[in-house]
């Protein structure tokens, strides 16, 4: 039952780094795109292009880079 218990938590800090990996994602281009380096916001478009493009891409890429930095992390703890 305790290694139930220990894969359902690290299910839900898994699902949870993705969520918050893609909302800093989103945050991240919906700024770019009111600073206005996604292009000109003639009606709204670089929002779009922000949601679209820059949330998926970058989160995506951010998840991945936060799950190989914990790798990492863990190996070297586990072989000392």
């Amino acid at each position: 039952m305790n290694w139930l218990l220990r894969s359902l938590l690290r299910v839900v800090l898994i699902a949870s780094l993705l969520a918050v990996c893609l909302a800093v994602a989103l945050t991240a281009g919906l700024i770019l795109a009111d600073a206005g380096a996604l292009g000109t916001c003639q009606d709204g478009t670089c929002q779009l292009v922000a949601a679209i493009y820059v949330m998926p891409i970058g989160g995506v890429v951010l998840f991945l880079a936060t799950l190989i930095v914990w790798s990492i992390i863990n190996t070297r703890r586990s072989k000392r």
